[in-house]
């Protein structure tokens, strides 16, 4: 008995790449909406990816640095920490989040299965989760 596993990743027939959050929810009258909220393109999956990671560093990094300016009291170096650490945040989004999208590629693309749009958005907020929790080691090291 010969088994044939189909390796190719097929895309559907009309496919279009969805709008930036399309975070659509599977139940009630937009199951068709979250039907075609799935990524299969390497692009748009990293798109996604960096994007969210993006949005969600730069957000805690700004409260941190808003935090680190009201303790400093000083309004010049304290809208310049706010600034570094925005662009501190953009830098490990970019990098986290494309190495992160990519691994999403090659598991996703290894099941021969598409991405759901909400995917990118769930791997972001774990790489905050992971920074803000690793970030707790190291206060005994500046107290």
């Amino acid at each position: 008995m010969v088994l044939l596993i189909s390796s190719t990743y097929s895309v559907p027939i009309g496919y279009k790449v969805p709008p930036f959050p399309s975070l659509y929810w599977p139940a009630g009258s937009s199951e068709r909406l979250y039907e075609v909220s799935s990524l299969y393109y390497t692009y748009d999956i990293w798109r996604f990816t960096v994007l969210w990671t993006i949005i969600l560093f730069c957000c805690f990094h700004f409260i941190a640095g808003m935090w680190a300016s009201l303790v400093k009291r000083d309004f010049k170096n304290g809208l310049i920490i706010m600034f570094l650490y925005i662009g501190i945040a953009g830098i490990e989004a970019i990098v986290s989040g494309t190495i992160v999208g990519l691994i999403i590629t090659g598991v996703y693309r290894a099941g021969l299965c598409s991405v759901s749009t909400w995917i990118p958005l769930v791997w972001a907020v774990v790489q905050i989760l992971w920074m803000v929790f690793t970030s707790y080691s190291m206060m005994n090291v500046f107290l």
